[in-house]
């Protein structure tokens, strides 16, 4: 017989906390990334007046 390997569930615990900070960051950050890119626009627009 062929044993399967399987991850323990300690692996997949590491695994869940390490992704979840990352998955509560990006949204923010991708907001934070558009407020200053609608910033810069909206200020360059301004400033060739």
């Amino acid at each position: 017989m062929k044993r399967r390997k399987h991850s323990s569930r300690w692996e997949w615990v590491v695994e869940v906390l390490l992704w979840v900070p990352e998955l509560l960051i990006m949204p923010v950050r991708m907001l934070y990334w558009l407020l200053r890119g609608i910033g810069k626009v909206v200020i360059n627009l301004f400033d060739g007046i």
